[in-house]
């Protein structure tokens, strides 16, 4: 390979020195985001990006010392409304992770400083090769850790095993095709992750891009029994295998109620628990289903068993959008137990420049990131 020219140099060496411009600006904004939402103010995000590097600190100083005064004061009355918690997920299809993509660099560094006011963080899409998985992942877990003020809430990381594709051969057990990839989940302190396996079969099937499941506990919740969550991450076929996918998703719905060690052995309902002197447990899957999990025929009849194998309606509606193709496929699903016992708030965080292959738009991904907030709530009698 020959050497770079000078000027191919100076051009690195000048992007490299704008990107650390940018990554200090957004890591004082994000010390401002984190200080005006203590102060309770209202933080515009048009107005944090006209502010240059010495507003930045000047209004971060003002907003230390207001916090500090108000820390000296007398405390305020109890508030008319009772403050409840949440712990918040995010599933993302990562489309590779492509972190270290000079011309992604920028919208990593914005979408990383939404990611970290998240619980729980689970991708999709990630490259299992270790040069690269590790390239990759370090350079997001390394945009958490900028966007994470707090030092009490730091990152903890867990990924499953390696998987792929899964081709059938007739009379020969399912054989992986492509490149191989993992799901990752990335869970913030004070939650912690007490236990995760990787799923590889479904009553007999191998599945595709084997889903990662992931036990964690948040004691932020006031009930004992509302802290631990079994959260997996999935990733089906897509539609031009649609047999595959099929069999995939109805085999996951079924066999996941039915076999404690899919959940880690936990119990899936309240009684189960009762039963075996264990916690309740709230279970979660999401991920890109490539379809709609609720999906029914025109006399209702669900297609996938949803609602008889022990599963709520997907949380996200059926018109909802979640792909730059307009498509509902990434979705959450929660026991029809855990739809009773919390509030529960799913959406899409739509990007403004998702990839678009057809129209030449490159994008850190053509799908959106879903977030679900699960909020704790006072029982009926």
């Amino acid at each position: 390979m020959p050497p770079k020219s000078g000027r191919s140099r100076k051009h690195e060496s000048a992007a490299a020195k704008e990107f650390d411009k940018q990554l200090e600006l957004e890591s004082l904004r994000g010390k401002w985001r984190e200080l005006a939402t203590d102060a309770g103010d209202l933080c515009s995000e048009a107005a944090l990006s006209l502010f240059t590097k010495e507003e930045l600190k000047e209004g971060i100083r003002e907003y230390e010392a207001e916090l500090a005064k108000r820390g000296d004061e007398k405390p305020e009355k109890s508030p008319v409304i009772k403050k409840k918690h949440a712990l918040k997920v995010c599933y993302f299809n990562a489309l590779k992770l492509r972190t270290t993509k000079v011309a992604l660099q920028d919208q990593w560094l914005a979408l990383s400083a939404v990611f970290a006011t998240f619980d729980v963080i689970l991708m999709s899409e990630v490259p299992a090769k270790t040069e690269t998985f590790e390239e990759r992942v370090q350079a997001f877990a390394g945009l958490l850790q900028l966007h994470t003020h707090d030092e009490a809430k730091q990152w903890s990381m867990v990924s499953s095993e390696p998987s792929g594709a899964m081709t059938l051969v007739e009379g020969e057990e399912s054989i992986v095709k492509g490149n191989k990839e993992v799901h990752v989940a990335f869970v913030r302190a004070p939650v912690i992750i007490k236990r995760w396996r990787t799923w590889t079969h479904a009553d007999g099937v191998r599945l595709d891009y084997a889903p990662l499941t992931v036990l964690v506990e948040d004691e932020r919740f006031e009930d004992p029994d509302d802290r631990l969550f079994c959260i997996t991450a999935v990733h089906l076929p897509p539609a031009a295998r649609k047999a595959q996918r099929d069999l995939n998703l109805k085999k996951m719905l079924a066999t996941y109620p039915t076999e404690a060690e899919l959940r880690l052995e936990t119990a899936f309902t309240s009684k189960g628990a009762k039963d075996a002197r264990k916690a309740r447990v709230t279970h979660v899957l999401v991920g890109d289903w490539n379809t709609y999990p609720g999906a029914a025929d025109k006399d209702g009849v669900e297609h996938f068993g949803l609602t008889k194998t022990g599963w709520a309606m997907p949380l996200i509606g059926a018109k909802v959008a979640t792909s730059a193709g307009r498509k509902n496929y990434d979705n959450f699903l929660v026991d029809a137990e855990t739809e009773q016992r919390f509030t529960l708030t799913a959406e899409p965080l739509e990007l403004s420049m998702p990839r678009i292959v057809n129209a030449k738009q490159e994008g850190v991904s053509d799908h959106d990131p879903i977030v679900l907030a699960i909020k704790e709530a006072r029982s009926t009698k």
